[in-house]
Formats: structure tokens, C-alpha cells, sequence
């Protein structure tokens, strides 16, 4: 898992836009569950977030945050669309908002292992709808959408299975302007 916290912080009402890109590939893919996996628990996935964190001094919801992300890789969607995913983390009690993969994907297909892959997301509208989301859900209480930083992100595998993966990373970056 590679993880930063921003010191200095992108204020997302400030931006014009915000994109996540990365190139990567997954160089290895062996399941070892030997067709005793539960779907609904075992997976392989490849999984990119930001926070939107209220960050906002004095504030009541200050260090409140959304884990906003992208399922990049998963083994069960391969040559799928991943659909968007939103529910509390049970370990954080963060909300957890991914994006279908149309959203960044072509056609919204999971790519297969052994691809290339490269994604230039912009993000800042699908940030808004998160957020939206979030407080339609009674998750932010008295959050706006002007309190919202991005505070954080991790990159890396979530890997609840017997499974052997592996990816290279060619690059990965977080712009706006």
C-alpha cells in the first residue's frame, strides 16, 4: 500500500480541476482459493483513494472525511463493469464512495491482467456528486461542499483471499489547477 497525507492541502472548491492518473499493469494474477472463494468476501483488488476531509478549523465535522476511490483491478470484474460502490467502512467508519468503472474506464471494462493500463480521471464533479451522496445519506452533518480538502491518499492491493498478485506501477499523480 503506498499512502501520502498532504501537508499542504488542495481546497476542492478552489480547483477548476482535479485529475487522478496512473499507468500501470498487472504483472501477476494466480488464484489459489482452488474454486472455494465467496465472491461476496474474496477478492483481488487494486484499489486507489483520496480523502475529501472536512479540514476546516473549528468546525464541528473538522477531520470528518469520505474515502473517495477507483476500483481499478478486481478479479471478479475482469472484462466487466465495475459498479459504483458507496457503504461505511467498518474499520474507519468513513464512508467509502467508488465510482463505477465507467467513470474512467472505456466502455467501463475491467481490463484483463497483462495490460497496460492508464487512466486520467478527472474527478471534480464526481467529487460534488460523493459529497451530495454523503450528506443525502446523513454522513457529513453539517459539512458544505467549501469545507472539503483533499487530505490524503493510498494506492496499493486489498487482498481478502488466497490469491499470488502482483503490479508494476509506471506512475501515479494527483493535479489540479
Amino acid at each position: 500500500l503506498i499512502g501520502q497525507s498532504f501537508s499542504d492541502l488542495i481546497k476542492i472548491s478552489d480547483c477548476q480541476s482535479i485529475r487522478m492518473c496512473s499507468e500501470f499493469e498487472i504483472t501477476k494474477f494466480e488464484d489459489k482459493m482452488k474454486g472455494m472463494e465467496n465472491t461476496s468476501l474474496h477478492a483481488a483488488q487494486l484499489v486507489w483513494y483520496i480523502t475529501l476531509q472536512n479540514r476546516t478549523k473549528g468546525h464541528p465535522d473538522y477531520g470528518k472525511y469520505i474515502w473517495f476511490g477507483m476500483n481499478l483491478w478486481d478479479n471478479r470484474y475482469v472484462g466487466k463493469v465495475f459498479p459504483l460502490y458507496a457503504a461505511l467502512d467498518g474499520g474507519t467508519g468513513a464512508l467509502i464512495y467508488n465510482t463505477s468503472s465507467t467513470a474512467y474506464y472505456p466502455g467501463g471494462i475491467v481490463p484483463n491482467a497483462n495490460t497496460k493500463i492508464r487512466v486520467d480521471y478527472s474527478i471534480l464533479d464526481i467529487a460534488r456528486t460523493a459529497y451530495y451522496y454523503a450528506v443525502e445519506h446523513g454522513y457529513f452533518g453539517v459539512t458544505s461542499f467549501e469545507d472539503l480538502y483533499i487530505g490524503s491518499t493510498n494506492f496499493g492491493f486489498e487482498v481478502p483471499g488466497t490469491y499470488n498478485v502482483a503490479v508494476r506501477i509506471d506512475h501515479i499523480g494527483i493535479y489540479y489547477k
